[in-house]
């Protein structure tokens, strides 16, 4: 039960801090006081107006998704901060993801950006296969039609493509040298401990009987190292130490000269040169980045131009289902 415990404060930290799916911050600026929404209207971003029954679909699907993952009985008014309960979290965070949507939709239209009609029929076919999947109660429950899913897909597709389109390019001047991941051993003293000069005497003897093939680095490294780690996997675009840094310069099998950095000596010996593995998952994730910073870059600049509205008087009257038979999890796999 502890364990699960923690595991939810972190869950509840991480959907507090992040906007799932899309990595935007979540204070979009949505907030504020209701005007001119109706009473069955969550929030508008521009053009675009979010009905109260494409909130309660995403809604209800993060609830559940805390149920599936934590268990049924959850206290939805357990208190996570000094003014939020379990449920506020949840609720907030569906809004959130909702908003990041509706705001990407918004701006594929303001680039006329429209779906095609594949596209269009792939939504309506994974709306009416979700649809058809729900339960009496997680109809009743978010008061929804067919229409509603269809409409929500929709915006899923065109927010989800708008995405591609601003990340395309973004990343593609990335290239291995950049992303290339290493292997290396090493030694680490310290002047205040022993001069340079004994310093140098150590190392000039460790690279004498490693290159002379009678003794191997790492157990040298184990006799001399301050350092209790003596073996680090390195990414060239993370490595910011001096030592880490000139160790890039180094081939398969071969050690550095000394390396001195303020009162810190090193001793560096390349285990690899170059992880293929590493390298090629180092880049994605770099390329990744990049694309979610050209993104986060254009969304970011639309929002500060775009009207939007929030009511939040019919938001906190919705509450979370206790329902047993309102369970779904799959509202958005396979679209967004």
């Amino acid at each position: 039960m502890k364990k699960k415990r923690l595991l939810l404060v972190a869950a509840v930290a991480a959907a507090m801090s992040i906007t799932a799916g899309c990595g935007i911050k979540t204070d979009t600026p949505i907030i504020g006081k209701i005007a001119g929404l109706d009473s069955d209207e969550i929030f508008k971003v521009g053009e675009l107006i979010c009905p109260k029954e494409e909130y309660m679909l995403l809604f209800m699907n993060t609830q559940n998704q805390y149920k599936k993952d934590f268990g049924k009985g959850l206290d939805w008014n357990a208190a996570v901060t000094e003014d939020k309960t379990l449920q506020d979290v949840v609720r907030e965070q569906a809004k959130e993801e909702l908003s990041v949507i509706y705001g990407l939709a918004e701006l594929a239209q303001e680039k006329q950006m429209s779906l095609s009609a594949e596209e269009q029929a792939a939504a309506e076919s994974a709306a009416k296969e979700f649809y058809n999947g729900m339960t009496d109660e997680e109809r009743d429950y978010t008061d929804s039609s067919l229409k509603d899913v269809e409409n929500l897909y929709t915006k899923m597709l065109l927010a989800k493509k708008v995405k591609t389109d601003i990340s395309k390019d973004a990343g593609k001047d990335i290239s291995d040298e950049q992303a290339r991941v290493i292997k290396i051993q090493y030694i680490h003293m310290n002047s205040k401990n022993q001069t340079q000069k004994k310093i140098r005497s150590t190392f000039d003897e460790v690279t004498s009987v490693v290159n002379g093939g009678y003794q191997e680095f790492i157990r040298e490294a184990k006799q001399y190292s301050l350092d209790s780690d003596l073996e680090l996997t390195l990414k060239k675009n993370e490595a910011d130490k001096k030592f880490q840094q000139e160790a890039f310069n180094l081939n398969d099998g071969e050690i550095s000269p000394m390396i001195q950095d303020g009162t810190d000596y090193y001793l560096v010996y390349c285990v690899s040169s170059y992880l293929e593995k590493e390298t090629g998952q180092n880049k994605n994730a770099l390329i990744e980045a990049a694309k979610q910073q050209a993104l986060d870059a254009e969304y970011q600049k639309f929002l500060s131009s775009v009207k939007t509205d929030f009511n939040t008087s019919a938001w906190e009257k919705i509450n979370v289902s206790t329902d047993a038979k309102v369970q779904t999890t799959e509202l958005m796999q396979g679209i967004y």
